[in-house]
């Protein structure tokens, strides 16, 4: 149902795009896991959302993935937030595992087509995903344009300017996912007011 005029594309074109916005997504997540809660907690989020839109479509394989990646990153949240003499962790391993997940989660959805609940589905897997996707996005064009390697480490993710202003990472973790969620809830004036997908 396609964007900017775009509705298909070949397939020697359509399989390259997906492997490079699929190993974008995963590494998008990863880079949100730099403080307690935070990859966890977007992970629930995004969870449920996609459970939510599995839910409405009768997806039922979607929306039990969905719901036991909730059912797993929910302990898991507890224990990495507010574990005390008993911490957990998620590491590349846990973090590179959901953002894989969410790229499932995200093909499923495109897949689907156009629908009067979802909308457009580009810009819903958009909106679900705009914290990780957008914040990689600025981090990566700012270092290249300070002519320096895009994967070259540094502190300015929206975390790291969240813990630069004095906020714990429990308060951090909750407002970056607040954040994404106000970019859910235009997302959804938006369709709600029938914008087109480019408007969205």
């Amino acid at each position: 149902h396609g964007v900017f005029g775009i509705y298909d594309i070949p397939m020697v074109a359509s399989l390259p795009l997906t492997l490079v916005a699929c190993v974008g997504l995963i590494n998008a997540i990863n880079l949100i896991d730099g403080i307690d809660g935070l990859s966890s907690g977007y992970g629930i989020a995004a969870s449920m959302l996609f459970s939510a839109w599995a839910c409405m479509h009768g997806n039922d394989v979607s929306l039990l993935v969905a719901c036991a990646l909730i059912g797993a990153l929910i302990p898991f949240f507890i224990y990495n937030v507010f574990g005390k003499q008993n911490k957990m962790f998620m590491g590349d391993g846990g973090s590179l595992v959901l953002g894989f997940i969410c790229s499932l989660f995200v093909m499923r959805v495109i897949q689907s087509g156009y629908d009067v609940v979802t909308g457009s589905t580009i810009s819903f897997t958009l909106a679900v995903l705009a914290v990780p996707v957008f914040d990689t996005l600025r981090v990566m064009t700012a270092r290249m344009l300070q002519r320096r390697s895009p994967f070259s480490p540094d502190k300015t993710h929206l975390h790291h300017m969240f813990i630069a202003l004095g906020f714990s990472h429990v308060i951090t973790a909750l407002n970056v996912i607040f954040l994404n969620g106000l970019v859910v809830v235009a997302w959804h004036m938006c369709n709600v007011f029938d914008c087109s997908p480019e408007v969205q």
